[in-house]
């Protein structure tokens, strides 16, 4: 065979292998693209959370945005009532989350009503409530002998996230029921969890740290009792002006034991709570001169808050500086 044959049957051969190759090459890359097409268009898990801090957690955790704020902002999460639009998007709703019946009674009757329920998760399971003795004419987490314990009914306080111990536990029982939902993605769903926590414990901390050494170790709040799982786990007396629903009113009684509260404890603030009307916060610093701060028990958030997507732990960081301002830490 002539040299010039050799030539044009080794370029032929190289044509052949280089074309065999393309085409292979190209059916994988099909499959590929084809595969990364499924993933980016994998239909999200649609979950509904009814109080902000659950949207929070379920949000970070799912990584998604696939995730509704039942309560609208800036509306105070004990006057909220589900209309028949919230039935309907529960209906819809891969996953609905809601922080149990003391804090959100009526939502049995909402799960009884549903036509195709979702997985239902109750992020209170597994954790132990405060329970409270409500004086009938001041609200103190503090303990009373036997005599006294004749005129305070037992309450259990709701707002069990304000313990972080507790909401470590709201954020294992969103990551396990996401798992349960759509076990492939299974990994992402522990790992945020995992980092949800882990700035839990470093938000303890600084919490511990922040309150230490405060001038004052009474918290006396103008509203309704909200934060009595915070003063318990860093060591405040707590005193609210209310019960556990902000349309419960003191009594002048009331009044007057806060003001002398305020006055005999060295503390450099009387508390509000945001979303609530601060009117008695506001008459007892009038009395007592110290100036009225805002914190927040996180039950839900302003408009221009939701806005800024504002974080839980933005909220509570807020609630650290403005409890170390107040208490005298600083």
């Amino acid at each position: 065979m002539s040299k010039q044959k050799l030539f044009f049957l080794g370029i032929a051969l190289i044509t052949f292998v280089s074309l065999s190759y393309y085409l292979i090459s190209t059916d994988e890359n099909k499959d590929l693209t084809s595969t990364l097409s499924s993933n980016s268009n994998q239909t999200k898990l649609k979950i509904v959370t009814t109080l902000f801090p659950v949207y929070d957690i379920a949000k970070s955790v799912s990584n998604s945005n696939q995730v509704t704020l039942l309560l609208p902002p800036g509306v105070e999460a004990h006057s909220f009532e589900p209309t028949p639009l919230d039935i309907q998007e529960i209906n819809q709703a891969d996953i609905f989350i809601y922080t149990g019946s003391e804090m959100e009674p009526g939502v049995s009757k909402v799960i009884d009503s549903l036509e195709n329920p979702p997985l239902i998760v109750d992020v209170s399971e597994g954790i132990t409530l405060l329970e409270i003795e409500e004086d009938k004419d001041i609200h103190e987490g503090e303990d009373h002998n036997d005599e006294e314990k004749e005129d305070h009914s037992h309450t259990k306080d709701p707002h069990f996230w304000l313990d972080f111990d507790n909401t470590k536990i709201m954020v294992n029982t969103i990551s396990t029921k996401l798992q349960e939902k759509d076990s492939k993605n299974s990994a992402l769903y522990i790992k945020n969890a995992e980092l949800y926590k882990d700035n839990l414990t470093k938000l303890d901390q600084d919490f511990q740290n922040g309150l230490n050494a405060c001038s004052s170790r009474s918290l006396v709040h103008g509203g309704h009792y909200a934060f009595g799982y915070l003063a318990k786990k860093y060591g405040l007396a707590y005193t609210s002006a209310q019960g556990f629903t902000p349309d419960s009113e003191p009594t002048a009684q009331d009044i007057v034991k806060l003001v002398e509260i305020v006055k005999n404890s060295n503390t450099k603030a009387v508390f509000t709570e945001e979303l609530v009307d601060p009117k008695i916060a506001n008459l007892i610093s009038s009395e007592t001169g110290v100036p009225v701060r805002a914190i927040s028990a996180a039950s839900n958030i302003s408009r221009n808050e939701f806005e800024q997507n504002i974080t839980f732990f933005d909220i509570m960081r807020n609630n650290l500086n403005e409890l170390e301002l107040g208490l005298g830490c600083k």
